[in-house]
């Protein structure tokens, strides 16, 4: 009587219900294997990325200690030399003369151009070195040169109104009180603004003649046409 109870036992599935069963586990069990797959490839790219940043940074650390010891090394070098440090230029032509002194040690040291900038703004000092924190951070890209920084330099150390100041300077000057060879060093230190009167020997002697004492000049005026170091010489020995 049981038995009778007992439900009758589920159908058996065709051919065809079996095949799609099966085709249906191949299809997830190959979409598990891809992914597994893709998981192993992730974690596989994760790492190589993950030792090539390590790799990057530990290079770049690297890379930054060595250029430290670089700039280190060169600077030392170059303090050898004793070079003037700069606070402020009581008469522009000091900011000139600074600048030359520097090429000079450059030329010697064959200093690379980011050298050259590392090693004047090192020198800075008191106003100066103010000037140049503000300038430094004016220049947003990229890093400034030594042209650059010899621009900036002087025209704010040397501004083109006392270079006109310097011209009329020297349009003005003549020997007065001062002997040949006091007069000879304005006239070479002002010479150099004014190139339209002395762009030859010949122009630069003649305009030096015209600012010596009138007896001078009346003196050297019987002596030939001359050189300019040879008029100098002329001058001072007459006088």
């Amino acid at each position: 009587m049981a038995d009778q109870d007992l439900p009758p036992p589920p159908p058996m599935p065709n051919m065809a219900d079996m095949m799609a069963l099966l085709t249906r586990q191949a299809e997830m069990n190959r979409e598990m294997m891809q992914k597994m797959q893709e998981d192993n490839r992730t974690a596989r790219d994760a790492d190589r990325q993950h030792h090539h940043d390590e790799t990057a940074l530990a290079r770049a650390t690297r890379e930054t200690a060595e250029k430290e010891r670089e700039d280190h090394r060169s600077w030392e070098q170059f303090a050898k030399f004793a070079p003037a440090s700069f606070q402020i230029a009581h008469d522009p032509l000091d900011a000139e003369a600074w600048i030359k002194e520097l090429e000079k040690l450059f030329e010697i040291m064959k200093s690379t151009n980011e050298e050259k900038v590392a090693h004047a703004t090192h020198l800075l000092q008191g106003p100066a070195s103010f000037w140049w924190e503000v300038e430094f951070k004016k220049k947003t890209v990229g890093k400034h040169t030594w042209a650059e920084f010899k621009q900036l330099f002087l025209d704010h150390h040397f501004p083109e109104t006392k270079k006109v100041q310097y011209v009329e300077e020297f349009l003005r000057l003549n020997q007065g009180a001062r002997t040949v060879a006091e007069y000879e060093m304005d006239f070479s230190r002002l010479s150099r603004f004014v190139p339209q009167f002395t762009a030859t020997d010949k122009d630069r002697a003649a305009r030096f003649v015209q600012g010596l004492h009138l007896s001078l000049q009346k003196m050297i005026a019987l002596l030939p046409s001359t050189t300019y170091a040879e008029t100098l010489a002329a001058a001072m020995w007459i006088e």
